[in-house]
């Protein structure tokens, strides 16, 4: 799953913003606004993951390395923050066509297999994940997930040879493909566009999609308070203890955006997003 885990995440932020590509005119108003959905909900879950870990677990907070290194999926957050200010520098000045960003995708991807996915501020993840970006612009730009007949076959073929080989790899036939690899890339980029073209609607989880940046921020948290509610309760059959943490980690999330979605101070610091 590591080949398509955050893959999927990025190529669907990259066709989000595909779909309303920052100007000159725009930037300052648009480097606020990720500021605000990405930076403060950063340095606020930070910062409370660390308190409550000090409290429950007594494990002591490295202050510096959480906010300056890499820090539990918050990862994420830094380096899509480090993928805007390139992206949106890009369009700024170059502003590139079809063809521009898919001479990008390769160049990043090239980029990327020989960048190590690690270093301060997640750097080094923000170049993992640079390709990806882009390639969801591409496919938004390009329109190739409305052009089923004519593409669909290739990307779905790609897809499953890739993952062929990366299963007999990880069986020990020869190395399977590491996900900061041009293989990688490839990989990622085809299965998310074949699930793009070929993964049917469920209204169940339409509807989840709307608390989905909530739910990533605050799935951990949700998923162990649930399964530390079971515990202690008396709660020994896995399966059980499993099935409580997953709904934990959904549904806490929905319940608390709910919640606070509506107040000004709140919602901004633990959700990223304005009461409108």
């Amino acid at each position: 799953m590591e080949l398509i885990r955050m893959p999927v995440f990025t190529i669907l932020s990259g066709y989000l913003y595909g779909m309303r590509r920052v100007s000159a005119a725009e930037f300052f108003a648009f480097a606020g606004k990720k500021l605000k959905r990405l930076g403060i909900p950063l340095i606020g879950l930070t910062g409370l993951t660390l308190v409550l870990r000090n409290w429950v677990y007594g494990i002591t907070p490295d202050w510096s390395g959480a906010f300056f290194g890499s820090y539990e999926h918050f990862w994420f957050l830094q380096a899509l923050l480090i993928v805007f200010v390139i992206v949106s520098f890009v369009d700024v000045f170059l502003l590139p066509g079809v063809m521009g960003i898919a001479l990008w995708v390769i160049a990043a991807a090239i980029v990327s297999a020989f960048v190590p996915v690690h270093g301060p501020f997640s750097v080094g993840q923000a170049v993992y994940l640079l390709p990806f970006f882009i390639a969801g612009i591409w496919i938004h730009e390009s329109k190739i997930v409305f052009q089923r007949e004519r593409w669909a076959g290739l990307f779905v073929v790609a897809a499953v040879l890739l993952w062929v080989a990366h299963a007999l790899g990880v069986w020990g036939y020869w190395s399977p493909i590491e996900r900061n690899s041009l293989l990688g890339t490839v990989a990622g980029v085809m299965t998310c566009i074949a699930l793009l073209i070929f993964f049917p609607k469920i209204n169940f989880f339409h509807r989840l999609g709307h608390y989905s940046y909530t739910i990533y921020l605050w799935h951990a948290m949700g998923l162990a308070a649930a399964r530390i509610t079971a515990v202690a309760m008396g709660v020994e059959n896995l399966f059980v203890v499993f099935a409580v943490s997953a709904a934990g980690g959904l549904l806490g999330p929905v319940l608390l955006h709910v919640l606070i979605a509506q107040r000004p101070v709140l919602s901004v610091a633990l959700l990223g997003v304005s009461k409108k």
